[in-house]
This record gives structure tokens, C-alpha cells and sequence, in this order.
């Protein structure tokens, strides 16, 4: 190691943090360097992992001093190279922040470390029948500062909001090297402006997450799942609707295109029970202390026709549930095995998924077979996931296209996994030259010189 910078760096914080805190193996670091999806790959010749918040601060404190550079990494699942140290960064991994992890059953709320993983909470508050709002695929890996820091959604959104909706208060170092004074799990605080819902979702661009307070949700007593086959997007939203207004019950609308279908059965070696003609299937999922198995039924009841109710899967029990969640659950990994797919995240108003579908089908058929396009989402939030596999010429004018088709549609070029380092060149579709103005004037008092994640964002 020859960098100056970096060798002032680390005899600065050398003496500050425990052993085993300061990395320089490149073997070591490698794993760090690439996101999950294998499209970003960066490069670091060093990697911090303090194990506490003070450990936080003196790291942010000598890269100030020493003029270094810091990238800030919670379970590095990001889809959008977030997480990856683009020039040579030095990596600032949450992993080992993770001593605390408390629930307070008569409050329900949590008190959890930046680097305690979504699974582990979800195991500690279901101690207390209660569980976090916000649930992903990922959650064996996502680490709750992460998920705090991109906003992340998930799977029930439609009921109990993203990140932002969950986080009652947060600390934090900010980019200058000061810090937070507190995390106090005040439900009701109105003493000023709130800095948590402007750090929650900020990508890491102002500040290091340390510490969270988290609201948590009994977990229901009772729950059923439909599996309902259609034959086009606008028949599924209508029928969302519909169910909607029905019940307040309702803890999931997961979309699956008939493509991802066939991608899990190829990648599982299983058959899909629903058989041909449809083109997506909706997973309704609902919960609730009552017997959420009749209030299922009777909504099927009375929004399917008799050839639709005939089709439809149930699951109504742990077994039958789970078995239908496999097929939602499924879809990245299956992806994942094909190649590297180029991941989109959009959001449009419901009311127009049934344009974006169909214009993204007339996009892959002018690339005359080129282009493979695997889809999946969140009906209820207006939110698809478009995984697109191909050479990559032809992913980039696909991606091109279909981000021009968003901002069209008064969409999002991110729904929740952010704009990362993959889409800060077109963040200007989708807003304006005043707001990134304001952006950069934020990050600017709060993370001067851009300590943090430099190349994030914007």
C-alpha cells in the first residue's frame, strides 16, 4: 500500500478500533467489492468494520482528516451498485454493528444496531407475536441500516408502508464527523424539524445510520393466500381494486408475469398448477385475527367469474401458504441463474401498469428475440420489476426506452431500491434541475467534500 492518504488514515484509526476492525487483504475484501447481482464490480485496498457506534464516528473523523473516502456497506444486497466502492473508496461495513437488538413488547417497538439483519429481528419479535412492517426476499442478509438508508418497500407496503413509514428515530454520524444526539422512541414528537425521514432514504449520501428505533405490528392470527390467473394487466388492477375496497385485510398484491413462472419452473424443475391460457397471476395475500381463510373465500366469491374461481390456487394453511409464497420467492434466485440481469424498479400510477406492460412488450418485440424480459411486482404500490437479460447493448437501449416510458407516465425510475451508482444518469427524467439543485445543496451542508458515498446518487 503506497497511498499516503490511506496510510495516515490507518494509523489514525488504528489505535481506536479492535482488533480484527481493519482489513487489507484483497482476498478478504473481494466479496465486498461486488454487488448481488454481479454487474457492479468495484475496487478497495481497505475495509473498516467497527463494532460500535464510537467506533463509527472515529472512523468518519480520520477519512475527514486524512482527505479519504468512504463507502458505506450494510448486507450489500443492493440492486443498483450502491453498496460498491466505484473508485477505489475505502469500505465502511456495518456487519459487525450488531450487538443490539431489542424489542419492547408494551411499546411495540424495536431498538436495533445499523448492522442487526432483517431475519434476526423478525426472530426476536416474533418472541412477542409481533414482526417488522417491512419484509424482503433478502432478508437473511438485509441488514436494517441498509434497508433504512434506500427506504426500502417490499412486500407489504400496500399495508404497513416502506422504511420511512417504520423508522420512529434513528441515530447517526453525519458526513462531517458530528453526530446525532439521540435515539429516543418518541411516538408523537413534534419539536422542530425531523432530520430521521431525511436521513431514511438518502442512500448514504448524508450520513452513516448506527442506531434505529423501528415500529413494530402484532403479527395476525389467521392467514390465506389466492393465487388468481388473468389474461391482461388491466383485468388484474381492476380486480385489485375491487378487493380492495372489500377489506381492510389485505397484507399483500404480488404480481408474477407467466415468463417468471416458466423461469422458476425451469430453475426448480416443478410444474406451475395453473395451466395455460393466462399471461400474470396476482398472490393475494390476506391476514387478520378473524378467519382470514372465510374472508378469502368470500371475496373470491364475489369478484370471480366461475372460470377464474375454478383456477384460482388456495392456500390456507402453513404448508399450502408457503408453497404459494414459493412461486413469488422465488423469481430473483431463478433469475439470478440465467445471468446477469440488468434489474429495473419502477413505479407508475396504477392506473397506468397496463401501458407500461404493454409498451415494454412492444420495446422487447422490436429487439427481435434480443432482449429476455422477466416481470414481476407489487400491483398493489403501481410497482414492477423488470429483470431484462440480453447483450449488453441491447440492455442498455432497452433500459433507455423503458426509463424514457416511465418518466412519461409521471413514474419513478426507482421504486425502492434507489438510484444507486446504475441510475444517477437518469435521475433527471424524473426530476427536475431545481430539485437536484436542492439535493446537492443537502448533501453539501450535511456530508461536506463528499465523504460519503461520493459516487452515489448524484
Amino acid at each position: 500500500m503506497t497511498n499516503p492518504s490511506l496510510i495516515k488514515f490507518i494509523e489514525t484509526i488504528s489505535a481506536k478500533l479492535d482488533e480484527g476492525a481493519i482489513v487489507d487483504d484483497p482476498e478478504l475484501i473481494s466479496p465486498f467489492t461486488t454487488d448481488w447481482t454481479q454487474r457492479v464490480k468495484g475496487n478497495s485496498d481497505l475495509l473498516v468494520r467497527p463494532k460500535d457506534h464510537q467506533g463509527v464516528v472515529d472512523v468518519v473523523k480520520a477519512a475527514i482528516q486524512c482527505r479519504v473516502k468512504l463507502q458505506i456497506q450494510g448486507g450489500n444486497t443492493s440492486l443498483s451498485g450502491g453498496s460498491v466502492p466505484q473508485a477505489g473508496e475505502v469500505l465502511l461495513s456495518l456487519s459487525r454493528l450488531n450487538s443490539r437488538c431489542e424489542v419492547d413488547p408494551d411499546t411495540l417497538m424495536a431498538k436495533v444496531d445499523a448492522g442487526v439483519t432483517l431475519e434476526r429481528l423478525q426472530r426476536e419479535a416474533m418472541k412477542y407475536h409481533l414482526m417488522p412492517g417491512v419484509d424482503l426476499a433478502s432478508r437473511g442478509s438485509a441488514t436494517i441500516g441498509g434497508m433504512a438508508a434506500t427506504n426500502a418497500g417490499g412486500l407489504h407496503v400496500l399495508r404497513y408502508g416502506s422504511m420511512r413509514s417504520s423508522v420512529v428515530s434513528l441515530r447517526c454520524v453525519w458526513g462531517d464527523g458530528t453526530e446525532s444526539p439521540r435515539n429516543i422512541p418518541l411516538a408523537k414528537d413534534n419539536s422542530g424539524i425531523s432530520f430521521s425521514p431525511l436521513v431514511v432514504g438518502s442512500e448514504g449520501t448524508l450520513a452513516v445510520i448506527t442506531e434505529l428505533s423501528l415500529r413494530l405490528v402484532p403479527v395476525s392470527a389467521s392467514r390465506a393466500v389466492a393465487v388468481v390467473p388473468f389474461m391482461w394487466i388491466p383485468e388484474a388492477v381492476s380486480f385489485a381494486g375491487k378487493v380492495r375496497r372489500m377489506t381492510d385485510s389485505i397484507s399483500a398484491i404480488e404480481m408474477i408475469s407467466k415468463r417468471a413462472i416458466r423461469v422458476v419452473e425451469e430453475s426448480k424443475g416443478v410444474i406451475f398448477p395453473i395451466k395455460d391460457p393466462f399471461e400474470i397471476v396476482l398472490l393475494l395475500e390476506i391476514a387478520s385475527n378473524g378467519n382470514a381463510s372465510n374472508e378469502l373465500t368470500e371475496i373470491l366469491d364475489g369478484s370471480l367469474d366461475e372460470s377464474q374461481s375454478q383456477s384460482t390456487l388456495l392456500g390456507m394453511d402453513g404448508g399450502t401458504l408457503a408453497g404459494l409464497w414459493f412461486w413469488r420467492e422465488s423469481i430473483t434466485e431463478a433469475i439470478q441463474r440465467r445471468g446477469e440481469p440488468l434489474k429495473l424498479d419502477l413505479s407508475v400510477p396504477i392506473a397506468a401498469l397496463g401501458e407500461l406492460w404493454q409498451s415494454i412488450d412492444t420495446i422487447q418485440k422490436g429487439l427481435a428475440g434480443r432482449l429476455e424480459v422477466v416481470r414481476f411486482g407489487h400491483l398493489g404500490d403501481g410497482n414492477i420489476h423488470v429483470n431484462l437479460l440480453g447483450a449488453e447493448d441491447i440492455l442498455k437501449r432497452a433500459e433507455v426506452e423503458i426509463y424514457q416510458l416511465v418518466a412519461g407516465l409521471d413514474g419513478s425510475i426507482t421504486a425502492e431500491h434507489g438510484i444507486g451508482t446504475l441510475k444517477k444518469e437518469f435521475l433527471q427524467l424524473v426530476r427536475t434541475e431545481r430539485e437536484l439543485a436542492r439535493m446537492r445543496e443537502l448533501i453539501e451542508i450535511f456530508n461536506p467534500g463528499r465523504t460519503l458515498n461520493p459516487n452515489v446518487l448524484l
